[in-house]
């Protein structure tokens, strides 16, 4: 039947958008939706974005002229990205301790893929806007996890980017609540193992 394919997608993904709304609107539920890096890049640029390591860690930016080891894995920007994360309004989350050193997807600022993967702006104020603390203006990309307490996690773990302002993220002590911006990036890849 002609046409049938397009109203067949259309259903499904109009079930689909009402099922993460439904789960969406639901309190004290986080939920994770699985999507693809949005962005479109030429295969030359693509490359210069993978990350290459050794042994578990990180080596350097992939180079085509050079000759790897064997073992050694290349990994595209999109490997630690799993997609979009909602929160309950007030949910409480904790900075990851050490998150320093996360190797960045395709050397983007994280509070810049926040906004161009997630948002589509440049946030203004910190998702946790006045809780605990006084906000400073100076916002970044933090690496958090769901709970009260701020903890270092292991390669690997699954971590979240929301926009925090620079006090939020320096004092490991000062509880957090998602307040302002409830959507954040869900990253697979902590640490880029």
């Amino acid at each position: 039947m002609p046409g049938a394919a397009v109203v067949m997608k259309g259903i499904v993904r109009g079930a689909s958008d009402a099922l993460i709304a439904a789960l969406v609107a639901e309190p004290q539920l986080t939920v994770v939706v699985r999507t693809t890096l949005t962005g479109e890049l030429p295969m030359e640029h693509y490359l210069q974005l993978c990350r290459v390591f050794r042994k578990g860690e990180f080596l350097e930016i992939y180079d085509q002229t050079r000759q790897y080891e064997v073992g050694d894995e290349v990994h595209t920007p999109d490997s630690a990205w799993d997609g979009v994360v909602y929160m309950s309004f007030g949910e409480r989350i904790a900075n990851v301790i050490g998150s320093t050193g996360d190797p960045t997807i395709g050397g983007m600022w994280w509070i810049r893929l926040w906004a161009g993967e997630v948002s589509g702006f440049y946030p203004s104020v910190c998702t946790s806007q006045n809780y605990g603390v006084t906000c400073d203006t100076n916002l970044v990309g933090g690496h958090v996890i769901e709970g009260t307490i701020a903890m270092s996690m292991p390669p690997g773990s699954k971590v979240y980017i929301f926009p925090i302002c620079s006090t939020h993220n320096n004092k490991d002590y000062v509880n957090m609540a998602a307040v302002t911006y409830l959507e954040g990036c869900a990253l697979k890849n902590y640490m880029g193992t």
